[in-house]
């Protein structure tokens, strides 16, 4: 695999606070990777020296390209101005040849919606539709790495759904996202690989199906019709609720299906795996939950 992002033992300082604590990973050609943890974890800090607004103060960082898009939390939009001639500002900076400007709007605005208020000064906007409007800054120019801090906050349903859809269309294209969020739900349904951070320091990394069998509690997950009598089960931890069963996994499939028999209608059977605020939870500690938008 190609590896677009690099950080080999990375540390930033502010003073005596030690931000990144000599941190290490890769980021490869394709992939859509997710950088989580508490507030002041570094998550912030990683992004911006990815970005090259930032420099770290030890250590090694690759960044394999130089078209890159970067879009913060937070950015500041000239109020009196047009949504068009922001876009077309933007495009001219990228040194887009002026004949490719509406081929470039009509790629990715209609995607989130923004079209419509094109002649619209930007203080007229609402914050999610300002949101909108930097995030289609950030496409412009087909970068290689995207990065994204935030993203997600103050877009309603249906862009962040545009959103998702823009990010997965990008990833068969052989772009790289690199991004943070608090919204966890939206993070598993997108990420490929992530990295936890807690005070500067990497404390969980990999990909994410991976995650999830390593903190699974070993679990098969039953949906049935009929109603199973919990003494057959006899000195097993389990869990029935009116059509789902959960039985260790220790406890052979064969014998389940036996002791079922023909009490039960199973449905489906699966291996249970824990989603990834659970295994975020269970990393960091419950007392982190205030941090997360759910």
């Amino acid at each position: 695999m190609k590896w677009m992002i690099q950080f080999e033992e990375v540390v930033k300082k502010y003073g005596r606070i030690i931000a990144l604590k000599g941190i290490s990973f890769r980021v490869g050609e394709g992939v859509i990777f997710g950088i989580f943890g508490p507030n002041g974890a570094g998550k912030t800090t990683t992004i911006r020296i990815i970005s090259g607004i930032l420099r770290h103060d030890s250590g090694k960082v690759y960044v394999r390209s130089k078209n890159i898009s970067y879009l913060p939390e937070e950015l500041s939009l000239y109020k009196e101005e047009k949504v068009i001639s922001i876009l077309k500002y933007i495009l001219s900076l990228k040194r887009i040849p002026q004949k490719e400007w509406a081929k470039e709007l009509e790629k990715w605005c209609p995607l989130l919606g923004i079209e419509e208020f094109f002649s619209r000064k930007v203080r007229e906007l609402s914050k999610g539709q300002k949101k909108k409007v930097i995030f289609a800054i950030s496409l412009l120019g087909n970068p290689e790495i995207i990065i994204m801090d935030e993203p997600f906050v103050g877009l309603d349903v249906e862009a962040g759904e545009g959103l998702r859809k823009i990010v997965h269309n990008m990833k068969k294209e052989g772009k790289t996202i690199f991004f943070s969020t608090h919204i966890l739900e939206l993070a598993e349904d997108i990420c490929e690989e992530v990295v936890i951070l807690k005070n500067g320091s990497i404390i969980e990394h990999g990909r994410m199906e991976d995650l999830k069998k390593k903190y699974s509690n070993g679990c098969w997950q039953i949906r049935h019709k009929g109603r199973i009598n919990q003494e057959i089960f006899q000195g097993i931890n389990l869990r029935i609720s009116e059509d789902v069963l959960e039985i260790p996994e220790k406890i052979p499939l064969q014998e389940i299906i036996e002791k079922l028999g023909n009490k039960a209608e199973i449905i489906e059977l699966k291996k249970k795996y824990p989603n990834f605020k659970e295994i975020y939870l269970k990393i960091l500690g419950e007392h982190n939950e205030g941090n997360l938008h759910i």
